[in-house]
């Protein structure tokens, strides 16, 4: 597919190559003054959205079809700089460099973040002559946290009683006792062998949000939690979790196995306090555009 991109890019190159050629014998008596030849800026990126991850934040945008871009170049902006109008350049990728075919995107992924610290991004496009579009529009943001994968919880009233429990904020993928004072959520298997998550007291909270998929839960929702404390665990299920306390937490979960006395999930925890953010979702809004950035 790349091979596909970069053909396509020469076959471009080679048709405004002769275009010129020809307007340029046609036009050679009127004007040969180089100081009248435009080189017109490069296109705004658009579609700029972010993807959350852990201790990672992915920058997607559209591939901007043009035949001499050469590279886009992505900057950020985080709580360490005082100026909120002041973005640094953090990396580049050329015109043909993770460039997804599919869905005509290119992306960026962003290592050096802290898990329950907020960024925002933007991204600019370059031409071969050097020349720089506007930073692009839309306000992204994203706020990285801890996930896991693969995580066996035992029935509560089973022998493995020790790993039916589980605690987001330990950030780490081990199960622990139903009983321990820091357990968030257990499993519990009723008489009639069906799986069901428990919360350890009212400050946790949950909601079954369906068989969407956990990377797609990208906010969680403020109201639609059950007070029952308990919820029937459904293969394919999302969960979305809600821990009160000392501040308030979200964390998400889904089932991705069951058998006859366990069950496996996958989940994310929110660090930050009172932030709802679990994925980033696509902005494509460009009615907040902003202007005034100063780039380093």
């Amino acid at each position: 597919m790349i091979r596909e991109k970069a053909q396509s890019h020469e076959i471009r190159i080679l048709l405004i190559t002769l275009l010129t050629a020809i307007l340029g014998m046609s036009l050679s008596g009127c004007d040969d003054d180089p100081a009248n030849v435009v080189d017109i800026v490069p296109a705004v990126p658009t579609g700029v959205y972010s993807i959350t991850g852990d201790a990672l934040v992915t920058v997607v945008w559209n591939d901007i079809d043009e035949s001499d871009l050469v590279l886009y170049r992505i900057y950020r902006h985080d709580d360490s700089i005082t100026d909120p109008n002041e973005y640094h350049l953090i990396g580049e990728v050329s015109w043909n460099e993770n460039y997804d075919p599919a869905s005509l995107t290119h992306w960026f992924d962003d290592y050096e973040v802290n898990n329950g610290e907020t960024y925002l991004y933007a991204v600019l496009s370059v031409d071969e002559s050097g020349n720089e579009s506007n930073l692009s529009y839309e306000d992204v943001f994203d706020t990285p946290r801890p996930e896991g994968y693969d995580v066996w919880l035992h029935d509560s009233r089973g022998p493995q009683w020790t790993q039916s429990g589980f605690d987001f904020s330990d950030q780490m993928s081990i199960a622990r006792a139903w009983n321990n004072p820091a357990t968030d959520i257990f499993v519990e298997y009723d008489d009639g062998g069906i799986p069901w998550v428990v919360t350890v007291d009212a400050d946790v909270q949950l909601q079954d949000y369906g068989t969407i998929l956990l990377a797609w839960v990208d906010y969680a929702p403020r109201n639609g939690y059950s007070a029952a404390g308990r919820a029937e665990l459904i293969d394919g299920h999302s969960y979305i979790v809600r821990i009160a306390g000392q501040g308030i937490h979200f964390a998400k979960f889904q089932v991705t196995d069951l058998e006859a006395n366990r069950v496996r999930i996958d989940w994310a925890y929110q660090t930050d306090e009172d932030n709802p953010e679990l994925r980033a979702p696509a902005n494509r809004d460009q009615s907040n555009a902003r202007v005034d950035f100063v780039r380093f």
